[in-house]
């Protein structure tokens, strides 16, 4: 449930162009949805790829750099 609130979270967040706010929401659906084995996982990576897709491969990794370490935080701030 978890995971997929977050999918779907970091998915209006794409939609809005909001990337690192997206990107949080992905990375911790994707780290959820992995440990309780999710089938739904599939999506979670799809929408990563769609977001790589559509920053670019360099933009990308420099955003993955950016985020990963502070995806909690970030998405912690954008609940509050």
């Amino acid at each position: 449930m978890e995971g997929n609130n977050l999918n779907n979270l970091g998915y209006a967040f794409q939609n809005e162009k909001k990337h690192k706010e997206a990107l949080a929401c992905y990375l911790l659906a994707k780290e959820i949805r992995i440990e309780i084995k999710d089938p739904n996982l599939k999506t979670t990576e799809s929408n990563i790829s769609r977001l790589k897709e559509a920053l670019g491969k360099k933009r990308f990794e420099k955003l993955v750099k950016e985020v990963e370490p502070a995806a909690e935080e970030i998405v912690k701030k954008v609940l509050e």
